[in-house]
């Protein structure tokens, strides 16, 4: 279990019965300005990403769900459609 999985695990058992929902949303390679001159970058480069209002699209997605629904994680990988 990676420390982000284990923390949201935590939180979202601390959370029961207060009516807070926690979901972890895992996105991959997202372009965005922070790895754009990173190693990271470089290697992305001409390579298909997802754009940051995709993954925003997927939080409001997340956020409409009613209280008896449970989506604990997303995990979002990125393809070329072509």
């Amino acid at each position: 279990m990676t420390s982000l999985a284990g923390k949201t695990a935590i939180v979202t058992g601390a959370s029961r019965g207060i009516g807070l929902a926690v979901a972890k949303v895992c996105p991959g390679g997202v372009d965005i300005d922070l790895i754009k001159g990173t190693g990271l970058g470089e290697r992305l480069k001409g390579q298909p990403m997802i754009q940051p209002k995709d993954i925003a699209e997927m939080v409001l997605f997340l956020l409409r769900q009613p209280a008896n629904i449970d989506l604990s994680e997303v995990t979002v990988r990125r393809f070329d459609p072509k």
